[in-house]
């Protein structure tokens, strides 16, 4: 049976890992996409081309965001994320880009027996930079877990 995570072990959670999923809704539409993110203990911070998922949380800011970790059917971990989506420039987006590089350099460094699945190149191509990045403001999180 699912039990409740404390706000400690979400915040664990949201700071480990690195790929989260992300739903949007608007014109009838809902829409749910994997994305590369980065949680600074205040936002989550991510970027995207141009297309249908920054289309829809533009009409409508509203967005979920979820998280987990998952060993087997009987032994996980989920943090769910209610927030609003917000595009960000400047001094802000530069922080997100900094902090998305030095998460995915500290993930390769902790893992240096697995594969890199080209992290470095991600972090450093021109197409990353040349993203839309924007935050999620988060409004509310919750999270559960079960070990079997």
């Amino acid at each position: 049976m699912a039990k409740e995570l404390n706000a400690e072990r979400i915040t664990q959670l949201l700071s480990e890992q690195i790929v989260g999923r992300i739903g949007c809704h608007a014109d009838g539409v809902t829409y749910i996409v994997p994305v590369t993110y980065v949680y600074d203990g205040e936002f989550i911070y991510a970027h995207s081309k141009e297309g249908m998922k920054t289309t829809i949380m533009n009409k409508n800011p509203d967005v979920c965001f979820q998280v987990d970790e998952i060993l087997n059917l009987a032994t996980w971990w989920s943090v769910v994320i209610w927030g609003r989506f917000e595009e960000i420039h400047g001094d802000e987006r530069e922080k997100a880009i900094k902090l998305l590089i030095e998460k995915i350099m500290t993930l390769l460094e902790e893992r240096r027996s697995l594969p890199a699945h080209g992290a470095i190149e991600h972090a450093q191509a021109a197409a990353v930079r040349e993203a839309i990045w924007y935050r999620i403001r988060i409004i509310n999180k919750t999270g559960r877990y079960e070990i079997n």
